[in-house]
């Protein structure tokens, strides 16, 4: 249970890392007043983007991975 949850903290970190690095992400601070603010704002248009652009890529190497290779004519045995 506690490789579990080391695991789940690890993969949370992750997904947030990986979101500031691609932009979803923003931190703002305002310090205006006697007390300071934080602000996290997600971009959910870049999130969909690139989303948009992983399927296509999966989509891509689906296809190129079931077509046939000349490879593989030239590696049937010869009669």
């Amino acid at each position: 249970m506690k490789a579990f949850l080391i695991l789940l903290v690890l993969l949370v970190a992750g997904v947030v890392g990986l979101g500031f690095y691609q932009g979803w992400w923003h931190v703002s601070t305002d310090g205006a007043g006697q007390t300071p603010s934080v602000t996290i704002s997600a971009d959910e248009k870049k999130m969909q983007e690139d989303k948009k652009r992983v399927e296509d890529q999966a989509k891509k190497a689906k296809e190129s991975a079931a077509a046939p290779t000349d490879k593989t004519k030239e590696q049937q045995p010869r009669p």
